[in-house]
């Protein structure tokens, strides 16, 4: 395979120490090139055109990482070029998702920002408040996630003889659980659709 990174930019810490991280573990694999490395600064204008660009420069790119952001601008390059390049991402987004589920990305990674942000928090308030000890590092659980992992509730509530319905895209999220949970929690209190009937649906 001959890989393209994509990044946002390496002079942000973060999008640097993921290309560096993509590139210690294609040293691994002898089939895997790096054929190149592009930045768009998070600009899907930018993205598109550089992605376009490289396509061009390079015939045998056959696989795409995006480390960062520009993931609709990368894609729209892709699908015009017309070439058979499988593509991976970063982060769990209502984009990423719905490439996920046309097949223009295989995977992403995902980071759960809502549990980075709870447990900085909770550290914060542990050590302020609290004069608690904490680790000097705390790491959050990385997952690889596919079409398959994009599970739906859609609640349909029935009310005086209207019908509305809400869906909850990756519920399997603790931001989700929660989110689910305080809808249900509204209705059972009245504040929401207070003489109404409810059906779920799971996909």
């Amino acid at each position: 395979a001959n890989l393209c990174i994509v990044t946002g930019s390496l002079a942000h810490k973060g999008h640097k120490q993921r290309v560096e991280g993509v590139f210690n573990v294609i040293k691994e694999y002898k089939n895997i090139q790096i054929a190149d490395v592009i930045e768009n600064n998070d600009d899907n204008e930018k993205a598109y055109t550089v992605m376009k660009t490289v396509l061009k420069k390079n015939r045998n790119i056959d696989f795409v990482c995006i480390t960062a952001g520009g993931v609709t601008g990368t894609l729209k390059a892709i699908k015009e070029s017309e070439r058979n390049i499988k593509v991976c991402s970063f982060d769990d987004t209502e984009t990423t998702r719905k490439a996920m589920l046309n097949g223009d990305i295989l995977a992403t990674v995902y980071q759960q920002p809502f549990e980075q942000g709870y447990n900085a928090v909770k550290s914060v308030f542990e050590t302020v408040v609290a004069k608690m000890a904490v680790p000097e590092y705390q790491y959050s659980q990385l997952y690889i996630k596919v079409d398959s992992c994009i599970l739906f509730l859609h609640i349909i509530v029935h009310e005086n003889g209207g019908r509305y319905g809400r869906k909850f895209t990756n519920i399997s999220t603790a931001s989700q659980k929660y989110k689910i949970f305080t809808f249900f929690e509204k209705i059972k209190a009245g504040h929401l659709y207070p003489h109404c009937t409810v059906k779920c649906v799971c996909a």
